[in-house]
This record gives structure tokens, C-alpha cells and sequence, in this order.
């Protein structure tokens, strides 16, 4: 079934998975279950948020490219519909490279070490929205989609037609049947 390197990353691979079931298994016993999972539970708990988040920040920006399918673009959506979140050096490597998300979005084949190098040496690469730590938090309310602008948009800054949203921020409201309602104040 697998040949050549191929089967090289497989047997790689699922030899990490055993080592680190048998590594968590001998540190159970070892120490106890309830110690390993007082101290693996919460790291997991953070490192899958911040995952999450990283993730969530690179395709849910102000100026994301949002169009409907006759319009869409393989090449357009990648370098417009998810960005280049440019990170501290150290975050960059603990992170794998996640800010060149655009590039992933190109040839997600690219190995992570080489995703900058692409980012550098390739013209149109540069052309992906740059976001910081600092600007992805005003990105941060953007839920909804205003397909008439193109372009992610605040709850707070639509209104459904019909019902009129009558105040904004408040659990459970209920803002129109279709995306395709929302519209710009």
C-alpha cells in the first residue's frame, strides 16, 4: 500500500502515536492517572483554544474575500480568503508556521519549514491581508457575513429584513432566515 517515503512518514508517525500512548501509559502507573491528567488535561485545554483561535483569526477578517460560487477563484480565495498573521519569531516556530496560513491554503503539501521561504521568495504570496497579534482582536466581534458588501460584519452592524434586529448583544437573538438577508445599515 505505502511505498518509498511515503511509508518512511507512516511507520514515523505511528511510531510517535505508540511512544506517546506507552510514555502516558508508564507515567500513570508510575505517578498515577488522576497526577498525568492534572497536569496533560489543562495543556491540552489551552494548546486546543489558542488552536482554535489561531485558526478562526486567519479566514475571519474585515476584508475577507467572501463571494458567491460563480465568482470564486481557487487562487482568489486562497491568498484573499485567509491571511499572513504575522507573529513574534518565537510564536512563529511554536506555532509551526500557522501565520503563512495562505500559503497552506496553496499547496497545503508545503512542509511548515518551508512555508516562509515561500512567503519570501514568491511575488504574488505578499499580496495575502496581513494581520498582527494586535489587529486580529478588533477582528474579533465579526460573526456574520454581509454578502452584498462581500466582507465579514459585526452583528452589531446589521440589520435582517424582516425582523429588524432591535438591539444588539443579546443572547438568542434571532437575526433573519437566510444569510443572504443581511444587509448594511
Amino acid at each position: 500500500m505505502w511505498q518509498g517515503a511515503g511509508a518512511v512518514n507512516v511507520a514515523r508517525s505511528t511510531s510517535r502515536i505508540w511512544l506517546s500512548r506507552c510514555l502516558f501509559i508508564g507515567l500513570g502507573l508510575a505517578i498515577g492517572f488522576g497526577r498525568v491528567l492534572a497536569v496533560q488535561l489543562p495543556i491540552i485545554v489551552v494548546a486546543s483554544i489558542l488552536g482554535v483561535w489561531l485558526c478562526s483569526v486567519q479566514h475571519r477578517f474585515e476584508h475577507t474575500l467572501w463571494v458567491h460560487d460563480a465568482n470564486w477563484s481557487f487562487t482568489e480565495g486562497a491568498l484573499r480568503g485567509s491571511s499572513y498573521l504575522r507573529l513574534p519569531r518565537i510564536l512563529q516556530w511554536f506555532t509551526g508556521n500557522i501565520g503563512f496560513h495562505h500559503i497552506h491554503h496553496l499547496n497545503p503539501r508545503i512542509p511548515n519549514y518551508r512555508l516562509e521561504d515561500c512567503h519570501g521568495t514568491i511575488g504574488g504570496m505578499k499580496a495575502a491581508p496581513i494581520l498582527t497579534l494586535r489587529t486580529s482582536h478588533h477582528d474579533a466581534p465579526l460573526r456574520a457575513v454581509g454578502w452584498r458588501p462581500g466582507r465579514m460584519v459585526k452583528f452589531c452592524d446589521i440589520r435582517a429584513s424582516p425582523p429588524v434586529v432591535p438591539n444588539c448583544g443579546i443572547a438568542g437573538q434571532h437575526f433573519g432566515p437566510t444569510r443572504a438577508s443581511i444587509l448594511l445599515r
